[in-house]
């Protein structure tokens, strides 16, 4: 990705001068930080966000299952579960899914593509989640 703005302060670069200039207020001398961690934010939201990892709160509550998310992207992300609507479609075996996430993650399974190797026996694996519960077994 082209980083075209930098900070003159830090060197530190950006894809947007919106992102350059809200940067810029960790130079400023108001940055926010978080009081439990000491990590410091250039946006008030994103370090109440950030607090609620400490916090535990999950504010965003799906109103169908009343499972709770700490972001509300997680939560629409969620929400897809309870669809009946399927409109993603595999071209290879014709089996419909709710999101183009899944979508890419079902098509991995028609692939022999395997990125996951276990640094122990080589053994490799299509998902990391599979990898992990394979070296658990070490």
């Amino acid at each position: 990705t082209i980083k075209p703005f930098a900070c003159t302060k830090c060197k530190r670069r950006f894809c947007s001068n919106k992102e350059l200039f809200s940067h810029k207020r960790i130079h400023t001398g108001r940055p926010f930080v978080c009081a439990v961690c000491g990590k410091y934010f250039s946006d008030r939201i994103i370090l109440q966000a950030h607090q609620r990892l400490h916090t535990g709160e999950k504010p965003f509550t799906c109103t169908q299952c009343h499972k709770s998310f700490l972001y509300k992207r997680n939560l629409h992300q969620h929400q897809q579960i309870h669809q009946k609507h399927k409109p993603y479609v595999c071209s290879t075996c014709g089996k419909q899914l709710k999101s183009k996430l899944t979508l890419n993650q079902h098509m991995k399974t028609h692939s022999n593509i395997k990125p996951f190797a276990c640094s122990e026996c080589s053994k490799s694996f299509r998902f990391k989640a599979h990898l992990h519960r394979h070296q658990e077994s070490h």
